[in-house]
């Protein structure tokens, strides 16, 4: 088994804060560590992406990298259904919610 570092933030005005409703600042830092280790994405990096969320603050990013270094006993598969976006308001068309993940969601998937 592994884990899949993921680093939660949150708008604090102007700037992108680690969010400790979250997660602790601790962990954060500790997931934070092992995305710059074992990729090719820095605080820099992840910070610019940010200004895709917004004004409203909020938002997902994905980072996918080098799954083929961990060999074929692994495999990435997702469908729409696994993506879950929480929102007040009711879907009222089908393929409503494929438009939001596509706007809200930046999938780097590198080296396959």
């Amino acid at each position: 088994d592994f884990e899949i570092p993921i680093v939660s933030y949150a708008r604090q005005g102007n700037f992108m804060d680690i969010d400790t409703n979250i997660q602790t600042e601790a962990e954060a830092t500790a997931h934070l560590k092992s995305i710059k280790e074992f990729s090719p994405f820095n605080e820099y990096f992840i910070g610019e992406k940010s200004a895709l969320f917004g004004k409203n603050g909020t938002g997902t990013q994905i980072y996918i990298w080098d799954l083929d270094k961990w060999g074929s006993d692994y495999s990435l598969e997702w469908t729409c259904d696994d993506i879950m976006i929480r929102s007040k308001r009711v879907r009222t068309r089908a393929g409503q919610i494929s438009n939001e993940v596509s706007s809200n969601i930046l999938y780097v998937v590198a080296n396959w």
